[in-house]
């Protein structure tokens, strides 16, 4: 796995943890649409979240949100793909329906197809948006969703089909919104020894 993948996501998570007492964590992937092929930069993926958060930030101005995209793409395919975390602060009042048709509207205008994952594997399908619910309070439960959490969305670090022989020099592998972390939240993630975000950390999920 790529470890700064892994630390952008942890560190997507912790930033809005320390601003929100809820969050709602969704996992979906952006493709093209059926017989139509993505630009081989990045400039889809971020149309897409840059369009999507100004419709959310519509909604409510001043809420929370964060996300992370990673770029992916097999040999034996010249259209790559993206795997999306999209975070929002459980107080947008924002229904699994109303987010479904922000998304479809994006869908139609970008020539894109979105897939949605369920709340607790990384499988997609084509329903309406399931999303693990996180809790910014230090208790034992709350760090246990919050590892599990990680290890979940750490499909997205994953090497394989990340090759940069399949992009440009400038096309980059992912890329997350600023983490922002509140410094004077209560909010107290975990951290491990080395800062690797590896076998330690999802140790402690078997423990």
């Amino acid at each position: 796995m790529y470890v700064e993948i892994l630390q952008s996501i942890k560190g997507q998570l912790d930033a809005i943890l320390s601003h929100c007492e809820e969050v709602r964590v969704y996992r979906f992937d952006l493709r093209a649409a059926k017989d139509t092929c993505l630009p081989s930069d990045n400039r889809t993926a971020s149309t897409f979240i840059k369009r999507l958060a100004a419709k959310i930030h519509r909604i409510k101005k001043d809420t929370q949100l964060r996300y992370v995209w990673v770029r992916e793409q097999t040999t034996n395919n010249t259209n790559q793909h993206y795997h999306f975390v999209l975070c929002l602060d459980a107080k947008l009042y924002l229904t699994r329906k109303h987010l479904k048709a922000l998304v479809t509207s994006l869908e139609q205008s970008l020539g894109v197809s979105v897939r949605w994952s369920k709340a607790h594997d990384k499988q997609v399908n084509t329903g309406l948006p399931a999303f693990k619910k996180l809790r910014a309070i230090n208790t034992s439960a709350n760090k246990k969703a919050y590892l599990e959490e990680i290890f979940r969305l750490s499909y997205l670090a994953k090497v394989r089909t990340k090759d940069n022989y399949l992009r440009g020099d400038k096309t980059n592998d992912y890329h997350s919104s600023k983490a922002n972390v509140k410094t004077e939240s209560n909010w107290r993630p975990y951290v491990d020894e080395k800062q690797t975000l590896t076998t330690k950390l999802f140790d402690t999920l078997v423990q």
